[in-house]
């Protein structure tokens, strides 16, 4: 682990099963941005250190870590460099999606299939589609290797990436500039286009309905990003 990464890691507290970067009011996007990706990289590790790396809760972790980085890219697009930050975030969006189906199952099976089984124990039917819905999901099991090597290959990749420790090409002003002022045009800015979808968008078509949740989902994450930079 380089020296930035390690002391921005030492800048992040653990509240339930959510890592959170500890923020100053004097940050700056230099400062503020290894704190981020440290907090990433913390919740990513935890899910690939919780025993079976099969886990539906670890997969879960995983799957919420992988997001949680990506949305640290997408904050931080306009300083960084555009080729480098899309290809990680294309990778880490890739791997993610090859644990979609899986945890389509671990869903059913824990709210549906279980609490069937629950109530009605001694009924055949349940009991196969259990067996049924479980084989499904070890079929599931994307073939990339454990969580655990996974993570350590994204951990290294990051830790190595020279572009998220320091301003590259023309980006030295903008790393300069006040994170809580960074953090207050973002959320701006996304908070108009998050009302201007909702405007417009037709609940029941399921596209429609999904890309609002994608567009809720890009100004939730940052806000719990910077948390502590602003009044409760």
């Amino acid at each position: 682990m380089t020296e930035t990464v390690r002391r921005s890691a030492e800048s992040v507290i653990q509240t339930g099963h959510t890592a959170y970067p500890v923020l100053t009011p004097d940050s700056t996007v230099a400062t503020g941005l290894p704190v981020m990706v440290a907090s990433g990289l913390r919740g990513l590790k935890g899910a690939g250190q919780r025993g079976a790396s099969d886990r539906p809760e670890s997969i879960h972790r995983f799957r919420i870590g992988l997001r949680r980085l990506r949305s640290v890219l997408s904050a931080f697009s306009t300083v960084l460099p555009e080729d480098e930050r899309r290809g990680l975030s294309r990778r880490l969006g890739s791997l993610g999606r090859s644990y979609s189906r899986l945890r389509e199952w671990d869903v059913f099976i824990a709210d549906t299939v279980q609490p069937l089984a629950e109530s009605l124990p001694d009924e055949p039917s349940i009991v196969e589609l259990e067996a049924t819905a479980r084989e499904a999901r070890n079929h599931a099991l994307p073939d990339t290797g454990s969580l655990r090597r996974q993570v350590e290959d994204i951990a290294t990749t990051i830790e190595e990436a020279e572009w998220l420790q320091r301003p590259t090409g023309t980006f030295a002003l903008d790393w300069e500039k006040d994170l809580s002022d960074f953090a207050s045009e973002l959320l701006a800015k996304r908070h108009r286009r998050l009302r201007k979808r909702l405007k417009k968008v037709d609940i029941a078509d399921q596209e429609d309905f999904h890309r609002l949740r994608i567009q809720a989902k890009k100004i939730r994450y940052p806000t719990e990003m910077f948390r502590n930079l602003f009044d409760p």
